[in-house]
Parts: structure tokens; sequence; C-alpha cells
């Protein structure tokens, strides 16, 4: 049920889409199938706690797009069972194992102190709001502690997903700290952790399919249902270091980490075919593959009742073909028995938050303006700036001298005075 993510985050800019209107009635059916929406937790597969804390970020979306109080209420009621994880160091576990940086728990309880912000004159909202923020807390100490030393599901390697979510959980709460010395102490955990991430990023490859992508190599037997796994770069978890980077660059104004994160989104937005509208899963990196995969769907299983077990390929219908250097398809449109291939939706989940509605301008060291999203004009001193598309609504300005700037807005021009440094401009303030 990823998916969900990009339909409402997606809904809050694209309101009267039929298909956001489709997606929350599949909501509606699955929700109450997945968790116990009066006792707050999931009816199976309760230490596997991604499930839980991704829900949360989904409600967190809905309650965005809709305003329906009961997504908020749930998203609470949730976010305390996955709190009653969190053991004494500060770590999320599932079981003994440390599970704060699969996927990232801790920054989708960050999504849910954004909208309890402006609720905290209520004494009940402020009261969830210090107890979820004393958590993050905690589990971020641990992380700024541990480093990339904290393990994880799986093999307990120097992994991808690992390294990349305990970095993007740091640096988006060092985004949050109002204290110069603590921001500066989860800012440089969290840079520590991303430049020793660099190793599993395609920063070098002259190849925009892949570029600023991950490399992973065991999710293909559990997203696609082929028994050879390969590296994937980008795969939906790619995006996880797109935040990472993304917030570096908040933090820090260094143009490098924002050329990643839009290397990073470029590659990540070709998973879907422009010329079709087809999205895909991922893009496999190895540039020869005999791969057998299985061909039909498990008789009986339909999208609401399969059996909720992994696959071994042989022992089902499958076929065998060469493929290499090129995108692989989804198959949960016709595999219906506990297929992964929606995690390529983390991609839209990020592209919502760092640059649908955003634009970017940094001026260089050698005078010139770096822009996303909008184009730029210097005209007797002033900036000028026009934002790319009608939905964008801030222009993230990161400056190296004084001036007055100017953004033509679709709806609105807004002009300030602005010095040297980073800042916004918003139509929302």
């Amino acid at each position: 049920w990823y998916g969900f993510y990009t339909a409402f985050a997606g809904g809050k800019y694209f309101p009267d889409n039929e298909y956001v209107k489709k997606a929350d009635e599949q909501f509606q059916k699955i929700l109450p199938l997945v968790f116990d929406t009066v006792k707050c937790e999931p009816y199976e597969d309760k230490d596997r706690i991604q499930n839980t804390s991704s829900m949360i970020g989904i409600l967190v979306d809905r309650y965005q797009l809709f305003h329906d109080k009961n997504d908020l209420k749930e998203a609470l009621g949730l976010a305390d069972f996955l709190m009653k994880a969190q053991t004494a160091d500060g770590a999320f576990r599932s079981g003994k194992v440390h599970y704060t940086s699969v996927i990232y728990p801790a920054k989708s309880l960050m999504e849910l102190l954004e909208v309890l912000e402006p609720l905290k004159k209520d004494k009940q909202m402020h009261k969830a709001y210090q107890k979820i923020y004393a958590s993050v807390k905690k589990a971020m100490d641990d992380l700024e502690l541990h480093r990339t030393n904290v393990e994880t599901e799986g093999e307990m390697t120097f992994e991808d997903g690992m390294i990349a979510c305990s970095a993007l959980q740091l640096g988006r709460f060092a985004l949050i700290q109002n204290n110069e010395k603590d921001r500066d102490r989860y800012k440089k955990a969290a840079l520590d952790i991303l430049e020793q991430h660099r190793c599993l990023e395609q920063l070098a490859v002259p190849d925009a399919r892949m570029r600023s992508g991950t490399l992973r190599f065991w999710e293909a037997q559990y997203d696609v249902v082929i028994q050879n796994n390969f590296f994937s770069s980008p795969h939906g978890w790619s995006s996880w270091s797109t935040y990472a980077n993304y917030y570096a660059y908040l933090l820090t104004g260094d143009t490098k980490y924002l050329i990643r994160t839009f290397n990073g989104l470029d590659a990540a937005m070709q998973m879907i075919d422009l010329s079709n509208g087809k999205l895909r899963w991922a893009f496999a990196v190895n540039p020869y593959l005999k791969v057998t995969q299985i061909n039909r769907n498990i008789d009986g299983a339909t999208p609401l009742d399969f059996p909720g077990v992994q696959y071994h390929v042989k022992k089902y219908s499958n076929r065998k073909y060469i493929m290499g250097e090129d995108y692989v398809d989804m198959v949960s449109d016709w595999f219906f028995a506990n297929a992964n291939d929606n995690d390529v939706h983390e991609h839209f989940k990020c592209l919502e938050e760092v640059a649908l509605h955003n634009a970017y301008l940094a001026e260089m060291s050698n005078g010139r303006f770096l822009t996303y999203n909008c184009s730029v004009e210097k005209i007797n001193g002033k900036i000028i700036i026009t934002p790319g598309e009608r939905i964008i609504n801030r222009v993230h300005i990161n400056l190296k001298n004084k001036y007055n700037v100017e953004v033509k807005f679709s709806n609105n021009t807004l002009s300030k005075s602005l010095k040297a440094g980073m800042s916004w401009i918003s139509l929302d303030k």
C-alpha cells in the first residue's frame, strides 16, 4: 500500500484528480484489514514496525489533503504503538534488532510533528507533541552516538538503506532545532554518515538513468519475483539518500548536495516512461543477466486476499529471459500474492517534499546562478526569479551577496531584500 503516499501527497496539489478519489476508496478497504483501528495497532507482523511508521506518514498526508481529524487520531494512536517498540537506549527495535533506520520511523514521527505544530494551543495536542518529540530525540541521540554502527535487518553490513536512513533522519532532526549547538551536533553526525555513504551512491557514472542512484542488490526476489538478485539503481529506496542530500543542502548551503539531490530525482522520475505513462519498478545496472521470473498470478490470489509468504520462483509458472542495463517492469498489476514493487512510490513521496512545489536558486562562487524549477534574470542588480510551474509556491534562495529579489509566482509577485545566506520566499507566509 505504499502507493497511497503518491495519491495523498500528490492530491494536495491536484485535489480534483479522479484517481485520488479512486485511491482513497481502496484505502478505506485496506486500512481496516491491516490495522486494528480501535486498538491502533497492526493485526499481524507487529514487530515489523516500519509498517506502522509508514502508515503514520500516509495518514499524515491524507490528513493534510482531506483535513479528516480521524486520520490524525489514528496516526497518534499508531505513534503510541510505535513508541512502545523504543528501548531505553533510544533505539526503535523489532524484537531485539535495531530498526530506527529500517525505512525511517523517526522521520515519520517528525512528519506527524509537523502537522501537530500548529495545533499545540490545544493541551492534548501539545502533550502529544512533547511526547513524540522526546521519543524522536532519544532515537536521534542514539543514532548520533553510534553513527554507522547500528546494524539492521538482513545482513549486518554497511547497508545502503541503514546508512541513508540514519543520515536523513539526523539531518531532518537538525533542521528543526532552535538551539545552534544542538543543530550543529546532529548536523555533523548526518554529514559524517552521508559522506561515508558516497561509496554506495553513483555520483560519477555518466548515465542520467543512474546518476545519484544507490547500489542495492537483494530486492528483486521480494519485489518483482525474479529469482536472480542483481544491482538495481535507482531502486525506490535510493530516494532515501536523496532526502539525506536534500537535508544536507538545507543545513550547509553546499551546492554539491543540491546537485546530488536533483540528479537523484531526475533518475528516479525516469521510472515513468514518459512516452506512455507506464510506471517501472527499478533500473537494472548489470549489463547482462539471465533471469527466471514468475509469469502468472498465484491461483486464487486477489489484491485483498493472498497468501502472505515469499515465493521460490521455480516452484511456480515462470519464464527465463535475458536482460541488462534496462528498466524492470512492475508486477503488482497482475501478481497479487504479496509483491513489494510499490516501494517505487518512495520516489514520488520524496518528489513531493523536495521539488513538486519548490524551486531553488543558488549563487555560485563564479557569480553565476544554479537554478532548479525556475529561471532567473539579473537586471540592474536585482534578481528576478520566475518559477517553472503554477503549483510552485516556495523558492529557496542561497546567496553569497546582498540582493533585491523578486519572485514572479503564477498568481502573485513577492519582493524582498535579502542578505547573503539561505532563506525561503513563500506564498504561504
